[in-house]
């Protein structure tokens, strides 16, 4: 039986992880979970409630993707899982399943210049394109928000900058993925 792998997209936000990754998902015709899918999800069959209702839906949401990877992971079953993973809370679980199921983790790590990922922010959250679970408060990335959102480098990390992503590129990173997944 073929070993499964686990795909990691993380970054900080407005990276473009999640462009990313159902590019990849496509590509690599593996099934893709993210973070934001769920949480999403959460608030659109429960709605909004007041306090720290986003964190708490997020707290729940991780524990749901973890969920969710182990699960395709008992069957054998590669996955692309997606998210702006905070390295002191995520790091430990998902090394956890990585050992658990003897499987390879590649970590797509997204970059961008920060100017590029600030105005990102600025014009998902003015443009109103942004799902209402999501409280952005990030207007500037700064050393903090860097160590919040740091590599989680279980194992193998690739890094690619995300701000002028074209064809060539992308080629390349994907020629990348498939060779570092052929070589587990």
């Amino acid at each position: 039986m073929a070993t499964s792998h686990l795909v990691l997209v993380n970054g900080i936000p407005g990276t473009g992880k999640t462009t990313l990754a159902a590019k990849l998902s496509r590509d690599l015709d593996l099934p893709l979970i993210g973070k934001d899918m769920i949480k999403e999800m959460l608030f659109d069959q429960m709605g909004a409630r007041e306090g720290d209702w986003s964190k708490t839906l997020g707290r729940v949401s991780s524990k749901m993707l973890n969920t969710a990877i182990d699960t395709f992971l008992v069957q054998n079953v590669s996955i692309i899982a997606e998210s702006a993973f905070i390295a002191e809370f995520e790091s430990s679980s998902l090394s956890h399943i990585v050992k658990a199921h003897g499987i390879q983790c590649l970590e797509i790590y997204c970059t961008t210049e920060v100017a590029e990922n600030e105005r990102r922010f600025r014009e998902r959250v003015a443009d109103g394109s942004r799902h209402p679970v999501h409280t952005d408060g990030i207007l500037h990335i700064d050393d903090a928000v860097r160590k919040r959102y740091e590599p989680l480098a279980i194992q193998k990390v690739i890094s690619v900058d995300t701000t002028h992503l074209d064809d060539a590129a992308y080629m390349a990173l994907l020629q990348n993925i498939r060779e570092e997944l052929r070589h587990a």
